[in-house]
């Protein structure tokens, strides 16, 4: 073994995920590496004081509590640094399109859901799709989702390197309201079935009502774009200007 593969194994040591043998070749490298003997204790001694709790909620996301009790982190470990912060904050914009990404994926996964079962469900001796009401309410949840899907891509190929401010968060503010707006209308079209865990819809209709919640709020965000165009919104260019901008 050498510190490059010491340092790809350490983790799955400090959590015993290694085999007898591995443990071995770890532990009689560690005992020939000072190096690496110190970088061990560093990490054993932060391990004991860090913890993942259960998940908060079940939802489109993996949200755990971190806890760091007595924990005693090295400088070279710090990720912020002078002026760190105003970066870390313009890299999460990038974060503002992760998130209405999901919600867009939610609502097409409640559109495809909804497409099947107007096909494949029955009433009064016709398919669903038959009634057009109910292919009325089809045609407004695929043109908000490509509605979505247009503005969440204009705001990702804005990246240089992070997103742009604006076209972030209203691609997000949209996305997070469609997804909501078109997994309610798949409940609809669903009926009484599609509120009970049977059907896929129901899942769909509650990890989207997260979206507006974590990565900034909708009024949060709402607040920003209108600051954002009181400010840059050029009287000769109008709303084309904010384009190139």
């Amino acid at each position: 073994m050498n510190c490059s593969q010491f340092e790809n194994e350490l983790s799955a040591y400090i959590d015993g995920e290694l085999s007898a043998q591995q443990q071995a070749e770890f532990s009689a490298h560690v005992d020939a590496c000072p190096h690496c003997r110190e970088r061990l204790s560093e990490m054993q001694k932060l391990a004991t004081g860090v913890a993942a709790l259960p998940q908060l909620e079940p939802g489109p996301e993996f949200l755990h509590e971190v806890r760091f009790t007595d924990c005693d982190l090295p400088v070279d470990h710090l990720i912020v640094r002078d002026d760190g912060f105003r970066w870390l904050l313009s890299a999460f914009n990038t974060q503002r399109c992760l998130n209405p990404s999901i919600s867009l994926g939610m609502a097409e996964g409640a559109f495809d859901e909804s497409v099947r079962y107007l096909r494949n469900r029955a009433a009064f001796g016709r398919p669903l799709g038959g009634f057009q009401g109910l292919r009325w309410k089809l045609a407004d949840m695929y043109k908000d989702i490509e509605a979505g899907r247009a503005l969440l891509y204009g705001a990702c190929a804005s990246a240089d390197p992070f997103p742009d401010p604006l076209r972030a968060a209203a691609a997000k503010v949209f996305c997070n309201e469609m997804a909501v707006r078109v997994t309610g209308e798949a409940i609809q079209i669903h009926g009484g079935y599609g509120f009970t865990d049977e059907f896929a819809v129901s899942r769909l209709y509650r990890g989207a009502r997260y979206g507006s919640l974590g990565g900034g709020t909708s009024e949060t965000l709402r607040d920003l774009i209108g600051k954002r165009l009181i400010a840059d919104l050029d009287d000769t260019d109008g709303i084309f200007g904010l384009l190139d901008s």
